[in-house]
């Protein structure tokens, strides 16, 4: 059940507050070098990695005392980290090489080199992304998505609430859906020739 619990996102919202009254705690203290939201991130994966975990079988307390205890145990965490005083990778660089109006300063062709995606690589990532028809139904996506997500047809009827034998009916259906569609290559290779 735990993992259904961390992925319900109205249990996770109800620890919003907790969220960010820690972060706001921890980042008034000298101690922490991290930005607000990255506090905020790393509490909230606490919250949630806390909320997988608890198992009411093998816990003597409740579902939020557990969370709390592990979100203070992250917040010590936090503070115990020691100031390093660290340095940022485009700040090493120089901002401008000459100061001509062509020249491409060094932190200019560092970021070219280390921190740009080529446009090449870019639509490579779009291509390998999957489709799927657009005739299945809205509650068809939600079935496929937490398929995707590697859950049982039990735990997908109890996330969406729904009987397991429409489920099955769904999974079904996708299959037929998906066996049928074949996105066309004709008009493709027909502008290609053109």
């Amino acid at each position: 059940m735990g993992r259904l619990e961390a992925e319900n996102p109205k249990i996770l919202a109800s620890y919003e507050g907790l969220v960010f009254s820690t972060s706001t705690r921890l980042v008034r203290s000298e101690r922490v070098e991290m930005e607000f939201e990255d506090i905020q991130q790393v509490i909230r994966l606490k919250v949630w990695r806390a909320l997988a975990s608890f198992d009411q079988a093998k816990c003597r307390t409740t579902r939020d005392k557990y969370v709390f205890m592990c979100v203070r145990d992250q917040a010590k965490d936090i503070l115990k980290k020691k100031v390093r005083g660290e340095l940022y990778i485009e700040d090493l660089a120089p901002a401008n090489g000459l100061g001509h109006e062509n020249d491409i300063g060094s932190r200019d062709r560092f970021e070219s080199l280390y921190l740009c995606e080529t446009p090449d690589a870019v639509y490579a990532a779009v291509e390998e992304e999957v489709f799927v028809p657009n005739t299945l139904t809205g509650l068809e996506r939600a079935v496929l998505v937490l398929l995707y997500r590697d859950y049982k047809q039990t735990e997908i009827a109890a996330q969406l609430e729904v009987d397991r034998r429409d489920v099955e009916k769904l999974v079904q259906s996708i299959r037929k859906k998906m066996e049928d569609w074949r996105p066309s290559e004709a008009p493709v290779l027909e502008r290609v020739a053109a």
